[in-house]
């Protein structure tokens, strides 16, 4: 089930694990920064049992302790290894069992695999993203999977080890990171900003035809993040902050693949493969 932004219920026949998980309002900075959008009310009681909750790394539109505050103690939570020693330690003093979670290697969590991979920052900037890996989730009676690089980009071999650990394509989710803060120095007699939208969803086509020529057609792509706004007084900030709409990436990988169903999903769609 998608829950919002990145954020994800990995459910098998008997495993259920949150990825990611934001499950109140408010967005960053413990809700400082804006809130969750679209909004949605998250009924914790009547999510199923938890076997997991899986924080990729300690941004915090990801490592969201007042979300991590509604959930049951006894639930394992594991963190990137390479996240701060600060982060790691005020799980356990919020009561938690915390256990690292590392690169290029299997998680067995009951009949879920969820198999990690090392970031690549030697080439393009990967940004402040030093700590996160992208994943690949499964099912290990061959149910389905669900594949994402997070923040950052597919690491070289990524793909092709993604190949060998689960043959048959399953899903593909695709983040939307795209954010502009060219309209700080705009004044009101400033022309109007070229519209590059096209061009930068074609930067999703193109991570697409890596993930077709590696591991095969995806049987559905997932369009998300970006999964916030200002709000309020600032809410006008929206449009010019985040410039690609999802909805506009998603016709683009339409374009390109008419067999397979591209998705937009809103928070508790749940996408179910066998």
């Amino acid at each position: 089930m998608f829950l919002g932004h990145q954020g994800w219920l990995l459910s098998t026949a008997t495993t259920h694990v949150l990825v990611d998980p934001l499950l109140t309002a408010g967005f960053g900075h413990g809700g400082g920064l804006g809130w969750v959008y679209p909004p949605r009310r998250v009924d914790l009681a009547a999510f199923p049992p938890l076997d997991a909750v899986i924080v990729t790394h300690e941004h915090d539109d990801h490592f969201d302790l007042p979300s991590l505050a509604c959930i049951d103690r006894a639930v394992p939570v594991y963190l990137s290894a390479r996240s701060s020693i600060a982060a790691h330690e005020v799980l356990g003093h919020m009561g938690f069992g915390v256990r690292p979670l590392h690169a290029d290697r299997t998680l067995a969590l009951g009949d879920l695999r969820y198999g990690t991979f090392a970031a690549d920052h030697r080439g393009a900037g990967q940004g402040d993203e030093w700590d996160v890996f992208p994943f690949v989730a499964h099912d290990t009676e061959g149910h389905g999977s669900l594949l994402s690089s997070i923040d950052v980009a597919p690491p070289p071999g990524m793909l092709a080890a993604v190949a060998q650990r689960v043959p048959r394509p399953g899903i593909w989710a695709h983040a939307n990171n795209v954010t502009s803060s060219r309209f700080q120095d705009l004044a009101p007699a400033s022309p109007a900003r070229p519209d590059d939208r096209e061009a930068l969803a074609r930067v999703a086509v193109r991570r697409r035809a890596q993930v077709v020529a590696q591991w095969g057609a995806p049987v559905a792509t997932l369009v998300c993040g970006g999964g916030w706004s200002f709000g309020g007084e600032r809410a006008w900030l929206d449009h010019h902050a985040f410039p690609l709409p999802h909805e506009v990436i998603g016709a683009a990988l339409a374009e390109v693949d008419a067999e397979h169903p591209v998705l937009v999903p809103v928070p508790g769609q749940t996408i179910t493969t066998q």
